[in-house]
């Protein structure tokens, strides 16, 4: 697994898979908010909905995760969020996912880029060493 740190956006990001977390209480990019019904998503708590903007914005599709209140916000809000996103690309079968978060963090640079990395590898991670019966690519 590689994880590349950078700034920038994810909606200007051409990737398979695009994944914006946000917020309760903050509102959406317009061209993000144009792809759906706004009763279809609230960004509670892990809820997700996944879209296919169809050349709207760069990634193919995105998929919207719910960090929850900010004022509940912590390290391990971004964790559990970056699993979730990990653990839906893989369902995906998607090769390289692009992944930020809609608004201002409250949380230092280098702490929120960790949580990142460890939600990235929690959520990825898979015990198989004691399976039988698996094909070489689930080992």
């Amino acid at each position: 697994m590689n994880i590349v740190v950078k700034t920038g956006d994810v909606l200007r990001e051409p990737s398979a898979l695009g994944i914006l977390a946000s917020f309760e209480d903050s509102p959406l990019p317009s061209e993000v908010a144009a792809l759906f019904d706004a009763n279809d998503f609230r960004a509670q708590s892990k809820q997700t909905l996944l879209l296919y903007p169809r050349g709207a914005i760069a990634p193919n599709r995105l998929l919207l995760i719910g960090l929850g209140k900010r004022a509940a916000f912590t390290t391990e809000t971004i964790r559990q969020a970056s699993a979730l996103a990990v653990q839906k690309a893989r369902e995906l079968q998607v090769p390289a996912i692009t992944l930020g978060i809609n608004g201002d963090v409250s949380l230092p640079a280098d702490a929120a880029a960790q949580a990142f990395a460890e939600g990235i590898e929690l959520g990825a991670y898979r015990y198989w060493h004691y399976r039988t019966g698996l094909s070489k690519e689930q080992t």
